[in-house]
């Protein structure tokens, strides 16, 4: 998290916007809430979050 910050808080400038794209397969969802937590602990306003489903369980 800090990591996040320290690298976050030079770019979080007024109007720009945080974009988070995850494949949801791979990375637990509870590291994208604390990604988007540390985003807004930077000062991004606005952080969009995309993801792609994992696939299909079906036969």
């Amino acid at each position: 998290m800090d990591e996040l910050l320290a690298i976050a808080r030079p770019e979080a400038k007024p109007g720009r916007r945080a974009f988070i794209d995850s494949n949801m397969a791979e990375t637990p969802y509870r590291c994208v809430g604390g990604a988007i937590f540390a985003l807004q602990r930077a000062g991004f306003k606005e952080v969009s979050f995309v993801a792609e489903p994992p696939p299909s369980q079906e036969k």
